[in-house]
């Protein structure tokens, strides 16, 4: 599993494509990868599997980024056609008081992902282990490629320190100072 805080903060949109794009590969290889994103464009947007929207505290939609338009549609939340719905998704969670009505609340919108959850990931048992075989011979076959030894992972930490003591020399002053007193 991999967790990133805000992997695309600070960089040009097309960086930032190829950074998704990159993970939804390892995705894609089965790796479990959840984001943070913050403003992305439409197109890294839709990158993505699903999308989980928090606002107060309260979940309003988990599910597909190109269920959104549709989900909030039912809401009386009309999208543009041609506008990015991340920036929509953004202005809802952060201004829901503004945005919402007194008949859409935060609650509301929570219960109805809720219940939309419910509905979108009903498996019957046999359809459940058939699936969990298939992911337990998935993962073992992805722990078997990228398994690391000891030693390569010890001379790649040693390479990176000797790399970061010859580009601050007095950093490995510091440490034999420290190192004899």
């Amino acid at each position: 599993m991999l967790i990133l805080d805000e992997p695309t903060s600070g960089l040009d949109s097309s960086t930032s494509l190829r950074i998704i794009k990159t993970l939804r590969k390892e995705a894609e290889r089965g790796m479990s990868i959840i984001a943070t994103i913050h403003q992305p464009s439409s197109e890294l947007f839709f990158q993505f599997d699903r999308v989980i929207v928090l606002s107060e505290g309260y979940c309003i939609y988990n599910g597909a980024p190109k269920d959104v338009k549709t989900y909030f549609g039912d809401f009386g939340l009309k999208m543009n056609r041609f506008s990015n719905p991340a920036d929509k998704l953004s202005y809802i969670a952060s201004e829901p008081k503004r945005v919402l009505s007194d008949k859409v609340t935060i609650e509301s919108l929570s219960y109805e992902s809720t219940k939309l959850q419910k509905v979108n990931y009903y498996l019957d048992e046999e359809t459940a282990d058939i699936l969990q075989s298939k992911l337990n011979r998935r993962f073992s076959v992805i722990a078997e490629t990228r398994g690391v030894s000891i030693w390569k992972q010890f001379k790649l930490i040693f390479l990176r320190f000797m790399l970061q003591s010859l580009r601050q020399p007095l950093s490995v002053v510091a440490l034999i100072f420290m190192g004899t007193f």
